[in-house]
């Protein structure tokens, strides 16, 4: 069953079960994952507009590679630490820990590599996100086509 998710960024996100059928809200406890994974920029993009407060964390190694590690917190329940490589400032590791709805806590690790430019935008095209100790997500990305054309509509969901 083909299963799509949503959201604007603004309004409830959203979730459609089969293509026939109407959209709903999502329940609560898919909410704030789904909406911490569907932000596209990282928390070094407009930080202060969106809230987070960001420090140094001192230096680290990810794979071998020296880094530099930022913490950036946001509404004092969503902490990340950042690993930036030291020569080119990429990030090649995010580290994630979140409270869930039930009180415990959350932590994922997300690794990124196989760095290439994509109409000039350097990008990474590997990404692995490990949860608690345990690969739950490996994303090897052949090709990218930023801003590709869109029916109108497409992204809009119904309210049932």
């Amino acid at each position: 069953m083909l299963i799509t998710q949503g959201w604007n960024g603004v309004d409830e996100p959203w979730v459609r079960a089969g293509e026939d059928n109407p959209s709903q809200s999502m329940p609560v406890t898919m909410r704030e994952d789904f909406t911490a994974d569907a932000e596209f920029d990282d928390p070094l993009v407009m930080a202060d507009e969106r809230g987070f407060a960001l420090e140094y964390a001192g230096e680290d190694e990810v794979n071998g590679r020296p880094v530099v590690k930022l913490l950036a917190t946001r509404n004092l329940k969503e902490q990340t630490t950042l690993y930036l490589a030291a020569d080119t400032y990429f990030i090649v590791r995010q580290d994630r820990i979140s409270m869930k709805l039930d009180g415990t806590k959350q932590s994922t690790q997300i690794f990124y590599g196989e760095f290439r430019p994509v109409q000039g935008v350097i990008l990474p095209h590997r990404i692995d996100v490990w949860e608690n100790d345990e690969l739950v997500n490996q994303i090897l990305i052949n090709w990218m086509e930023p801003n590709p054309p869109a029916e109108t509509g497409l992204y809009e969901a119904t309210k049932s």
